[in-house]
């Protein structure tokens, strides 16, 4: 099993990139938790899929398999989300 905790950039279909932390898994697939910043709400309350940048340049695609899950809006504080990796393994 291979992890990755840190940070990362949330890449939208939009073309719009967040800054967001992540605590990541990686066994026969990868996903985990981003944490992104209250004021990014609108940004990714209507998006369902999307891609990580690393730090050290990866990416990998994700979706999110809950997107019910978002918290009440506006988000006024940090705020999580699940995700499944849909491709290659970032990390």
């Amino acid at each position: 099993m291979e992890t990755y905790r840190g940070p990362a950039t949330l890449i939208l279909d939009s073309g719009a990139e967040l800054a967001v932390g992540t605590d990541l898994v990686h066994r026969s697939d990868w996903g985990g938790l981003i944490t992104l910043a209250g004021a990014d709400w609108d940004a990714i309350a209507n998006h369902d899929r999307g891609r990580l940048r690393l730090p050290s340049g990866s990416e990998g695609d994700f979706v999110r398999p809950n997107p019910a899950e978002m918290p009440p809006a506006p988000a006024q504080a940090p705020f999580r989300i699940r995700i499944l990796g849909s491709g290659d393994c970032p990390f």
